[in-house]
């Protein structure tokens, strides 16, 4: 496994002559997730204002109220998968195919992948969600242990979702707090972006979501997790099978 310094300098040459396309990758989602949740937040503050009395005739307020709720049924099915799509775009980038990034992360989140990639993600904020029930730190670690799962769900199709998130927490294991300190190493780039009025991030998430990408392929194709049997999938699949009968064929670790 490389080191972190060599992770995000591979990140780096991936992304060369590629910037502005993952820049404006980056921009169309977050304009993407600021329209969708915009009805939202206005809702919300027209109940607070309501609640204190500020607009006691603020009936407006009731129907915007509607527009929030299915502001929120259009970010579950449509910014979701677009987060998926996202993830996958800088795997693409660390791969060689750089071209039309926007454009690969509506095909892979919707064209490709559109319920399998919603599946995932779903369930792996609930199963997220529960463990931070327990403490916060307990769901930081779970959050860490299913972080390649998005990687897994499009990489492995003839997985299940449930499959590739055991495969995760397989792959992560020993390997979490090198993550965590992957991502540690970007806060002095997140403090600059400060200085930006966050501007700065457009350039910064796709350098992040990219070294994770290169961190995935270093787990993906190290012998040392997989062998020469693809032992760790087999494992994955004879635990899972228990439970609900599934087979499955053992994962060809040479496959890409």
């Amino acid at each position: 496994m490389k080191k972190n310094c060599e992770i995000r300098a591979n990140a780096c040459r991936a992304l060369k002559g590629h910037w502005l396309s993952a820049v404006g990758c980056i921009f169309v989602f977050v304009l993407i997730t600021l329209l969708f949740e915009a009805p939202s937040f206005i809702a919300d503050a027209g109940t607070w204002m309501k609640a204190f009395g500020i607009y006691n005739s603020f009936s407006e307020m009731d129907g915007l109220a509607a527009v929030g709720r299915a502001s929120v049924l259009l970010i579950l099915f449509f910014v979701v998968p677009l987060g998926f799509g996202l993830i996958n775009v800088f795997l693409e980038c660390v791969r060689g195919r750089q071209r039309g990034m926007t454009g690969t992360m509506f095909r892979i989140g919707f064209a490709e992948n559109y319920w399998r990639g919603l599946g995932s993600m779903l369930l792996t904020y609930v199963y997220i969600f529960l463990w931070t029930l327990l403490l916060f730190i307990p769901g930081l670690v779970k959050a860490y242990s299913y972080s390649m799962t998005s990687y897994l769900v499009r990489d492995f199709p003839e997985m299940s979702v449930n499959e590739c998130i055991n495969m995760s927490r397989r792959m992560m294991k020993g390997r979490k707090f090198k993550l965590f300190l992957l991502d540690l190493s970007f806060i002095g780039w997140a403090l600059l972006c400060l200085l930006t009025a966050g501007i700065g991030t457009l350039w910064l998430f796709p350098y992040m979501y990219t070294s994770r990408a290169v961190f995935y392929e270093e787990l993906r194709a190290g012998t040392e997790l997989y062998g020469q049997t693809g032992k760790a999938t087999a494992d994955v699949r004879a635990e899972n099978a228990s439970g609900d009968g599934a087979t499955t064929e053992p994962y060809d670790h040479n496959r890409y």
